[in-house]
């Protein structure tokens, strides 16, 4: 899959398009096809490093749309809206790819 991959934060932050593998599906996740992503005040916040200690590479974004492709919460082809709880964009891989 294709996803915007910040590899170094600070100013300016390193970023590029790379091909990732597909995220396995544990027990409580969904796995959404994102067709839209926000780009947001934390994002960028992230992105030039003034927010904690991100571990470089990472997938941001916090915020989007897409359709389930896998889980056990929500059925095939869903259309969902992700609004990010947890640690999505922050330490676990974010909405920024497809």
């Amino acid at each position: 899959m294709k996803a915007i991959v910040t590899r170094r934060f600070g100013n300016p932050p390193t970023t590029a398009v790379d091909e990732r593998p597909r995220p396995a599906v544990h027990e409580g996740f969904t796995l959404v096809r994102m067709h839209s992503a926000t780009i947001n005040q934390l994002s960028n916040t992230i992105r030039r490093g003034d927010f904690g200690f991100p571990t470089a590479p990472l997938v941001l974004g916090t915020e989007g749309a897409g359709i389930v492709e896998e889980g056990d919460r929500f059925a095939r082809g869903t259309r969902v809206a992700v609004y990010g709880r947890s640690d999505l964009g922050l330490s676990v891989d974010g909405p920024f790819q497809q």
